[in-house]
């Protein structure tokens, strides 16, 4: 009956602007086709209304020729004055208030008997019906008027002419991230108790740096490489030391097959191992990686959250290679292993701000890095702990590697060794 009744309206609409303007395109009656998958459309999108000369031409089905019943039996029907609901109170209806509807009586498909169906005038009786507001819906409207939002930069507004950037989705994307990294984490001192110890853990790390620079690749493929290491180690973690500098070439054989174009061959990592394991045993390596981590590479990496919160900030090259050299720093390190990839990347970039600029963690960035300042203090304090005490560690493979000038010297950088790091440092044991 529906689609008889917008075939019928679709015609007449067409008759009437056919006389009234003859250039526009005769509209194509037939039958209406379902969509289950995105529902219907394109018959939403125009809403035409209906004459009462035109309503009094269709037909009516038997199911209509049964009025409906009253709900309570003491009330008449020719006793009630008719009365039409306007149009305009029901589009004023609040989509986040839910009211309960009983399901029991059926729904008056006829429109005489909805016309002379009483309208209840709103009374306090009625709102005991009315269910109150959800959380989440309450929770959705505060966000949505906030008065925070109002200091937030929209950073992706100059990028929607660039479809490589994806603005319009990359929020999503980012909160996608970040669920993944909660299913992917590292516990907390999962070495502990078990064959490979955190000593032997800094050294394979450090050694794995060197290969890294060695090969020339991208610094994903290192981050990669450090996730892939440390999920195995918890899943395995009494792998016999014999394997372990084999467990460390096979990870960044894996990442960089996910990460670079042209990926290193089996034969590089074997002459980087000194030729201490065969290619069958690298590939056999690979395989029970693999089946360990159930064939799910793809990791939420700092490097990509860092560069999302450089962009917030508008940070120089300067600051940006600062932020990225201390979060290589805590790769080596044990103790900052567990730490989600997105509180080192906002970590890290909180700890560039302190100490190039002394700038305040704004609103923008905690919108975007989902931290706030508070939040990151516990992160920036081990952080500065780490960078004083690299410069007197025995493994400098990372220090080294930001000396050089296409790392900009910033190993270098006094601000490294000033005053602010310092008294950052002495508060982290309060966070222990």
């Amino acid at each position: 009956m529906a689609s008889r009744s917008i075939s019928f309206r679709n015609q007449n609409v067409s008759r009437n602007e056919n006389v009234a303007v003859k250039k526009v395109a005769k509209l194509v009656s037939g039958p209406t086709v379902k969509r289950a998958a995105l529902g219907d459309i394109a018959n939403k999108a125009a809403v035409v209304q209906r004459s009462a000369t035109d309503a009094s031409k269709l037909k009516q089905n038997d199911t209509f020729k049964k009025p409906l019943q009253p709900r309570n039996k003491n009330i008449k029907n020719e006793n009630v004055p008719s009365k039409i609901v306007p149009s305009a109170k029901l589009e004023a209806v609040d989509e986040c208030s839910m009211v309960s509807v009983d399901t029991s009586c059926s729904v008056p498909q006829d429109m005489s008997v909805v016309e002379h169906e009483p309208v209840k005038e709103s009374s306090s009786k009625d709102t005991s019906n009315v269910q109150p507001l959800s959380d989440n819906c309450v929770q959705d409207l505060s966000e949505a008027f906030s008065a925070k939002c109002l200091t937030v930069t929209d950073i992706d507004a100059d990028d929607k002419d660039n479809p490589q950037l994806v603005s319009e989705y990359v929020n999503e994307i980012y909160a996608y991230m970040r669920s993944l990294e909660i299913k992917n984490c590292v516990r907390r001192r999962y070495l502990d108790g078990h064959t490979v110890t955190p000593r032997m853990r800094t050294i394979l790390v450090d050694w794995l740096v060197q290969v890294h620079m060695r090969f020339n690749l991208m610094q994903e493929t290192l981050y990669l490489t450090m996730a892939i290491l440390d999920r195995y180690l918890q899943l395995m973690p009494d792998t016999p030391k014999e394997e372990l500098q084999l467990v460390g070439v096979t990870s960044m054989f894996i990442a960089s097959k996910y990460e670079e174009m042209y990926c290193s061959e089996i034969n590089d990592f074997v002459f980087i191992s000194d030729k201490a394991y065969t290619r069958q045993q690298i590939r056999k390596m690979e395989i029970q990686i693999l089946k360990k981590l159930d064939y799910n590479v793809s990791m939420p990496l700092p490097l990509h959250f860092l560069r999302r919160n450089s962009k917030a900030a508008k940070v120089d090259g300067t600051q940006h290679t600062l932020a990225k050299y201390l979060i290589e720093l805590c790769l080596t390190e044990y103790n900052m292993c567990h730490f989600k990839a997105s509180q080192l990347g906002a970590a890290a970039l909180f700890l560039t701000l302190k100490l190039t600029c002394d700038d305040q963690w704004s609103d923008t960035l905690t919108y975007y890095s989902g931290y706030s300042d508070a939040e990151l203090m516990p992160v920036v304090c081990k952080m500065a702990q780490v960078v004083l005490r690299s410069y007197k560690a025995s493994h400098q493979a990372t220090v080294q590697k930001y000396r050089s000038s296409k790392n900009l010297k910033i190993s270098e950088c006094p601000e490294l060794t000033g005053p602010v790091i310092r008294s950052l440092a002495v508060k982290a044991a309060t966070y222990s």
